[in-house]
Protein backbone atom coordinates (compact mmCIF):
# COMPACT_ATOMS: atom_id res chain seq x y z
CA UNK A 1 0.00 0.00 0.00
CA UNK A 2 2.84 2.43 0.88
CA UNK A 3 4.68 1.59 -2.35
CA UNK A 4 1.66 2.35 -4.52
CA UNK A 5 1.22 5.71 -2.80
CA UNK A 6 4.90 6.55 -3.27
CA UNK A 7 4.84 5.69 -6.98
CA UNK A 8 1.67 7.75 -7.47
CA UNK A 9 3.25 10.76 -5.79
CA UNK A 10 6.36 10.57 -8.00
CA UNK A 11 4.51 10.76 -11.31
CA UNK A 12 2.70 13.68 -12.93
CA UNK A 13 -0.45 12.83 -10.98
CA UNK A 14 1.40 13.45 -7.71
CA UNK A 15 2.54 16.89 -8.67
CA UNK A 16 -0.37 18.55 -6.84
CA UNK A 17 0.48 16.60 -3.71
CA UNK A 18 4.13 17.61 -3.87
CA UNK A 19 3.23 21.26 -4.39
CA UNK A 20 0.79 21.22 -1.50
CA UNK A 21 3.29 19.61 0.89
CA UNK A 22 5.80 22.47 0.34
CA UNK A 23 3.65 25.07 2.16
CA UNK A 24 1.52 24.85 5.35
CA UNK A 25 -1.54 25.94 3.40
CA UNK A 26 -1.01 23.13 0.92
CA UNK A 27 -0.70 20.55 3.68
CA UNK A 28 -3.92 21.83 5.24
CA UNK A 29 -5.66 21.67 1.86
CA UNK A 30 -4.46 18.07 1.41
CA UNK A 31 -5.96 17.07 4.79
CA UNK A 32 -9.26 18.69 3.85
CA UNK A 33 -9.31 16.72 0.59
CA UNK A 34 -8.71 13.49 2.55
CA UNK A 35 -11.62 14.32 4.87
CA UNK A 36 -13.91 15.01 1.92
CA UNK A 37 -12.98 11.70 0.29
CA UNK A 38 -13.60 9.85 3.58
CA UNK A 39 -17.00 11.53 4.03
CA UNK A 40 -17.91 10.70 0.43
CA UNK A 41 -17.11 7.01 1.06
CA UNK A 42 -19.27 7.04 4.20
CA UNK A 43 -22.16 8.60 2.31
CA UNK A 44 -21.84 5.99 -0.44
CA UNK A 45 -21.94 3.15 2.12
CA UNK A 46 -24.97 4.65 3.82
CA UNK A 47 -26.73 4.98 0.48
CA UNK A 48 -26.00 1.32 -0.32
CA UNK A 49 -27.39 0.20 3.03
CA UNK A 50 -30.55 2.26 2.55
CA UNK A 51 -31.02 0.98 -0.98
CA UNK A 52 -30.99 -2.62 0.35
CA UNK A 53 -28.07 -4.10 -1.54
CA UNK A 54 -26.43 -5.84 1.48
CA UNK A 55 -29.75 -7.08 2.92
CA UNK A 56 -29.80 -10.45 1.05
CA UNK A 57 -26.73 -11.57 2.96
CA UNK A 58 -28.40 -10.61 6.24
CA UNK A 59 -31.60 -12.35 5.27
CA UNK A 60 -29.67 -15.45 4.32
CA UNK A 61 -27.97 -15.42 7.71
CA UNK A 62 -31.34 -14.87 9.36
CA UNK A 63 -32.84 -17.76 7.45
CA UNK A 64 -29.94 -19.98 8.52
CA UNK A 65 -30.47 -18.97 12.15
CA UNK A 66 -34.19 -19.64 11.85
CA UNK A 67 -33.54 -23.06 10.31
CA UNK A 68 -31.09 -23.94 13.08
CA UNK A 69 -33.52 -22.76 15.75
CA UNK A 70 -36.31 -24.73 14.07
CA UNK A 71 -34.20 -27.89 13.99
CA UNK A 72 -33.31 -27.48 17.66
CA UNK A 73 -36.97 -26.95 18.57
CA UNK A 74 -37.94 -30.04 16.54
CA UNK A 75 -35.31 -32.11 18.35
CA UNK A 76 -36.53 -30.87 21.74
CA UNK A 77 -40.12 -31.63 20.75
CA UNK A 78 -39.15 -35.15 19.66
CA UNK A 79 -37.36 -35.74 22.97
CA UNK A 80 -40.34 -34.49 24.99
CA UNK A 81 -42.69 -36.66 22.91
CA UNK A 82 -40.49 -39.70 23.55
CA UNK A 83 -40.49 -39.01 27.30
CA UNK A 84 -44.24 -38.51 27.29
CA UNK A 85 -44.73 -41.76 25.38
CA UNK A 86 -42.56 -43.73 27.83
CA UNK A 87 -44.37 -42.21 30.82
CA UNK A 88 -47.74 -42.84 29.21
CA UNK A 89 -46.76 -46.43 28.40
CA UNK A 90 -45.65 -47.13 31.98
CA UNK A 91 -48.80 -45.50 33.33
CA UNK A 92 -50.93 -47.46 30.86
CA UNK A 93 -49.35 -50.76 31.94
CA UNK A 94 -49.93 -49.95 35.59
CA UNK A 95 -53.47 -48.74 35.03
CA UNK A 96 -54.27 -51.76 32.81
CA UNK A 97 -53.48 -54.20 35.62
CA UNK A 98 -55.51 -52.05 37.99
CA UNK A 99 -58.36 -52.01 35.48
CA UNK A 100 -58.28 -55.79 35.33
CA UNK A 101 -58.40 -55.88 39.11
CA UNK A 102 -61.34 -53.47 39.18
CA UNK A 103 -63.28 -55.52 36.66
CA UNK A 104 -62.86 -58.61 38.81
CA UNK A 105 -64.02 -57.08 42.10
CA UNK A 106 -67.34 -55.93 40.64
CA UNK A 107 -69.49 -58.85 41.74
CA UNK A 108 -73.04 -57.92 40.88
CA UNK A 109 -72.97 -54.69 42.90
CA UNK A 110 -73.39 -52.56 39.78
CA UNK A 111 -76.93 -53.90 39.36
CA UNK A 112 -78.16 -52.19 42.53
CA UNK A 113 -75.75 -49.26 42.90
CA UNK A 114 -74.22 -46.61 40.68
CA UNK A 115 -70.51 -47.41 41.07
CA UNK A 116 -67.69 -45.08 40.04
CA UNK A 117 -64.32 -46.84 39.89
CA UNK A 118 -61.16 -44.88 40.61
CA UNK A 119 -57.76 -46.47 39.96
CA UNK A 120 -55.00 -45.29 42.29
CA UNK A 121 -51.48 -45.55 40.86
CA UNK A 122 -48.13 -44.11 41.90
CA UNK A 123 -48.62 -40.97 39.78
CA UNK A 124 -52.16 -40.22 41.02
CA UNK A 125 -52.76 -36.84 42.69
CA UNK A 126 -54.42 -37.11 46.09
CA UNK A 127 -56.22 -33.76 45.84
CA UNK A 128 -57.79 -34.57 42.47
CA UNK A 129 -59.02 -37.97 43.62
CA UNK A 130 -60.45 -36.54 46.86
CA UNK A 131 -62.27 -33.76 45.01
CA UNK A 132 -63.78 -36.19 42.53
CA UNK A 133 -64.90 -38.61 45.24
CA UNK A 134 -66.54 -35.82 47.25
CA UNK A 135 -68.34 -34.54 44.15
CA UNK A 136 -69.77 -38.01 43.54
CA UNK A 137 -70.81 -38.64 47.14
CA UNK A 138 -72.20 -35.13 47.68
CA UNK A 139 -75.43 -35.99 45.83
CA UNK A 140 -77.23 -37.39 48.87
CA UNK A 141 -79.90 -38.37 49.71
CA UNK A 142 -80.61 -40.01 46.39
CA UNK A 143 -83.98 -39.91 44.73
CA UNK A 144 -85.82 -43.23 45.43
CA UNK A 145 -85.88 -44.43 41.78
CA UNK A 146 -82.18 -43.66 41.33
CA UNK A 147 -79.39 -45.98 42.42
CA UNK A 148 -77.26 -44.90 45.40
CA UNK A 149 -73.78 -43.80 44.40
CA UNK A 150 -70.68 -45.69 45.50
CA UNK A 151 -67.01 -44.81 44.99
CA UNK A 152 -64.76 -47.82 44.53
CA UNK A 153 -61.03 -47.19 45.06
CA UNK A 154 -58.61 -49.94 44.11
CA UNK A 155 -54.81 -50.16 43.91
CA UNK A 156 -51.88 -52.52 44.20
CA UNK A 157 -50.24 -53.23 47.54
CA UNK A 158 -47.35 -50.86 46.78
CA UNK A 159 -49.71 -47.88 46.45
CA UNK A 160 -52.25 -48.90 49.11
CA UNK A 161 -51.03 -46.21 51.51
CA UNK A 162 -51.96 -43.46 49.06
CA UNK A 163 -55.42 -44.98 48.54
CA UNK A 164 -56.01 -45.18 52.31
CA UNK A 165 -55.01 -41.51 52.64
CA UNK A 166 -57.57 -40.54 50.00
CA UNK A 167 -60.30 -42.55 51.73
CA UNK A 168 -59.55 -41.01 55.14
CA UNK A 169 -59.66 -37.46 53.77
CA UNK A 170 -62.99 -38.12 52.04
CA UNK A 171 -64.51 -39.55 55.25
CA UNK A 172 -63.25 -36.61 57.29
CA UNK A 173 -64.77 -34.05 54.92
CA UNK A 174 -68.13 -35.87 54.91
CA UNK A 175 -68.14 -36.00 58.72
CA UNK A 176 -67.36 -32.27 58.92
CA UNK A 177 -70.48 -31.54 56.89
CA UNK A 178 -72.54 -33.68 59.30
CA UNK A 179 -73.02 -36.60 56.91
CA UNK A 180 -72.72 -40.36 57.33
CA UNK A 181 -70.26 -42.55 55.50
CA UNK A 182 -69.85 -46.32 55.12
CA UNK A 183 -66.61 -48.06 54.22
CA UNK A 184 -66.01 -51.66 53.12
CA UNK A 185 -62.54 -53.11 52.50
CA UNK A 186 -61.79 -56.03 50.24
CA UNK A 187 -58.56 -57.87 49.37
CA UNK A 188 -58.00 -59.61 46.07
CA UNK A 189 -55.14 -60.68 43.80
CA UNK A 190 -54.19 -60.18 40.17
CA UNK A 191 -52.02 -62.62 38.22
CA UNK A 192 -49.43 -61.09 35.90
CA UNK A 193 -46.17 -62.04 34.24
CA UNK A 194 -43.03 -61.63 36.34
CA UNK A 195 -40.22 -59.59 34.79
CA UNK A 196 -36.72 -60.52 35.91
CA UNK A 197 -34.33 -57.68 36.71
CA UNK A 198 -30.93 -57.39 35.05
CA UNK A 199 -29.21 -57.12 38.43
CA UNK A 200 -29.99 -60.71 39.39
CA UNK A 201 -28.19 -62.07 36.31
CA UNK A 202 -25.13 -59.93 37.07
CA UNK A 203 -25.01 -61.21 40.65
CA UNK A 204 -25.07 -64.80 39.42
CA UNK A 205 -22.18 -64.11 37.05
CA UNK A 206 -20.14 -62.38 39.76
CA UNK A 207 -20.63 -65.22 42.24
CA UNK A 208 -19.74 -67.85 39.65
CA UNK A 209 -16.60 -65.92 38.66
CA UNK A 210 -15.03 -66.17 42.15
CA UNK A 211 -12.65 -69.17 41.98
CA UNK A 212 -11.10 -70.23 45.33
CA UNK A 213 -7.32 -70.50 45.40
CA UNK A 214 -5.61 -73.62 46.64
CA UNK A 215 -3.28 -73.69 49.64
CA UNK A 216 -0.15 -73.96 47.51
CA UNK A 217 -1.11 -70.93 45.40
CA UNK A 218 -2.43 -72.95 42.47
CA UNK A 219 -5.72 -71.72 41.03
CA UNK A 220 -6.85 -75.24 40.31
CA UNK A 221 -6.21 -75.04 36.57
CA UNK A 222 -4.93 -78.61 36.34
CA UNK A 223 -5.96 -81.53 34.24
CA UNK A 224 -9.18 -81.95 36.18
CA UNK A 225 -10.30 -78.32 35.54
CA UNK A 226 -9.54 -78.64 31.83
CA UNK A 227 -12.48 -80.95 31.36
CA UNK A 228 -15.61 -78.82 31.04
CA UNK A 229 -18.90 -80.16 32.34
CA UNK A 230 -22.51 -78.95 32.45
CA UNK A 231 -25.02 -79.72 35.17
CA UNK A 232 -28.08 -81.58 34.00
CA UNK A 233 -31.46 -79.91 34.45
CA UNK A 234 -34.19 -81.63 36.36
CA UNK A 235 -37.35 -82.77 34.55
CA UNK A 236 -39.27 -79.96 36.27
CA UNK A 237 -36.80 -77.31 35.04
CA UNK A 238 -36.97 -78.69 31.50
CA UNK A 239 -40.77 -78.62 31.63
CA UNK A 240 -41.00 -74.94 32.62
CA UNK A 241 -38.11 -73.79 30.42
CA UNK A 242 -39.16 -71.03 28.02
CA UNK A 243 -42.45 -70.36 29.78
CA UNK A 244 -43.08 -66.93 31.36
CA UNK A 245 -43.03 -66.73 35.13
CA UNK A 246 -46.32 -65.70 36.69
CA UNK A 247 -46.90 -64.15 40.09
CA UNK A 248 -49.93 -63.04 42.06
CA UNK A 249 -50.03 -59.37 43.10
CA UNK A 250 -52.29 -58.39 46.02
CA UNK A 251 -54.87 -55.72 45.27
CA UNK A 252 -56.89 -53.75 47.82
CA UNK A 253 -60.35 -52.32 47.18
CA UNK A 254 -62.19 -49.73 49.30
CA UNK A 255 -65.91 -49.01 48.85
CA UNK A 256 -67.15 -45.62 50.09
CA UNK A 257 -70.87 -44.93 50.27
CA UNK A 258 -73.39 -42.69 52.02
CA UNK A 259 -75.79 -45.61 52.57
CA UNK A 260 -75.36 -49.12 53.96
CA UNK A 261 -74.58 -51.87 51.43
CA UNK A 262 -76.01 -55.14 52.73
CA UNK A 263 -74.28 -57.37 50.19
CA UNK A 264 -70.84 -56.08 51.21
CA UNK A 265 -71.75 -56.01 54.89
CA UNK A 266 -72.31 -59.77 54.92
CA UNK A 267 -68.93 -60.61 53.37
CA UNK A 268 -66.71 -57.79 54.66
CA UNK A 269 -66.26 -55.67 57.75
CA UNK A 270 -68.27 -52.47 57.83
CA UNK A 271 -66.87 -49.16 59.07
CA UNK A 272 -69.15 -46.18 59.63
CA UNK A 273 -69.61 -43.05 61.70
CA UNK A 274 -73.36 -43.58 61.97
CA UNK A 275 -73.07 -45.49 65.25
CA UNK A 276 -70.96 -42.73 66.79
CA UNK A 277 -73.63 -40.16 65.99
CA UNK A 278 -76.31 -42.35 67.58
CA UNK A 279 -74.28 -42.83 70.79
CA UNK A 280 -73.69 -39.10 71.16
Amino acid sequence: MARTKATARKGPEGREYRENMKTPEGRKRDQENKKKKHEAKKAAKAAQQQSGSPEPALTNNGEKDKKQNGLEQDKEAEKSMQLDSTIAASGANESSTNANAGSRVLTGLENTHNITTMSIISSSHIQQKVTRALDILSEYPAVPPAKPKVVMLYSKAAVASKMITIAEIVKREIAKAGGKWYQYNKLNKVVEEKVEKAGSAKKEKSTSGNVPMAENGDDGSGKESEEEFETMKTPFERAIEGKPKIRAIPVMTIYLSRVRIDSLRRDHTEQTNGLERLVR
